[in-house]
Formats: C-alpha cells, sequence, structure tokens
C-alpha cells in the first residue's frame, strides 16, 4: 500500500459520537468497563472509532482515572487486542502495564504516523495492511 492509500485509509476513521448512527442498546459498548489480560479492570470505553468506508469498528477509546474529565488518562486502543465482549465489561488481551506505556489518546485520526504508533506499541498490523484478519469475536452470533 502506497502512503497515499495509507493516508486515505486513516482520513475515514471518525469518532462514533461524531456521527448520527444509531445503536442498538444490546450493542452499546460505550460506558461498559474495561478489564486487562489479569481481570483487573482497567477503566471504561469512552468512545469508539469508525471506518466511515465499511462502518467497522476500529479502535476504542479507552479512559480511566480523572475527577469529571480532569486528570482522565485516555488510550486509542485497537479492537485487535479485544479478546472478549461481555454484557457488563470488555476483555483485552494485555496487561494494565502494556496500556500504560501505549501512546497517549490523541485525536489524530488522519495521522498515518500516530495510528502507526498505535498498532506497533500493541504488536498488532493495521486494518489497512495485507492480509489484515478482522477480529473473530467481531463475527460472533
Amino acid at each position: 500500500m502506497t502512503q497515499n492509500q495509507t493516508l486515505t485509509r486513516t482520513a475515514s476513521l471518525v469518532l462514533f459520537s461524531d456521527t448520527t448512527m444509531p445503536v442498538l442498546p444490546s450493542e452499546e459498548v460505550r460506558g461498559r468497563a474495561v478489564m486487562d489480560v489479569d481481570g483487573q479492570r482497567i477503566g471504561k470505553v469512552d468512545d469508539l472509532v469508525l471506518d466511515r468506508d465499511t462502518g467497522r469498528v476500529r479502535f476504542l477509546v479507552l479512559g480511566s482515572g480523572g475527577l469529571i474529565g480532569i486528570g482522565r488518562h485516555r488510550w486509542l486502543v485497537p479492537v485487535d487486542v479485544v479478546s472478549d465482549v461481555a454484557p457488563d465489561a470488555i476483555f483485552l488481551d494485555v496487561t494494565k502495564d502494556r496500556l500504560d506505556d501505549a501512546p497517549e489518546w490523541q485525536n489524530w485520526l488522519d495521522d498515518p504516523e500516530y495510528i502507526g504508533r498505535v498498532y506497533a506499541h500493541f504488536g498488532r498490523a493495521p486494518y489497512w495492511s495485507e492480509g489484515y484478519m478482522q477480529p473473530d469475536w467481531t463475527s460472533r452470533d
């Protein structure tokens, strides 16, 4: 994929909260607890990042700490590190320490370098890379 194609792919990313797309209550994950691989609560889902071209969720915006939004830490987390989605929680296959070391959330969804750093930190290939496979849990009935 060329740099221009990568720019086009990242330019199609948008925060779910910035759209008018409806969501069924049974499919709403914003506000759910997020658990690490050790079962430790590490935050909650603040928002989702969608690929406008496909409608697929590509990232979670995970938030932790703070009071009334002050001092809150946020991270962009690829859906590829989600190991399970339960009615009351989202489970990741990484530790809290791994998350703590991740690049902090920046609303730079059209910046391929930032998006690339996020994927590299979590050891995952970007969704636009050749041979990318959508995570298995997204196709469950």
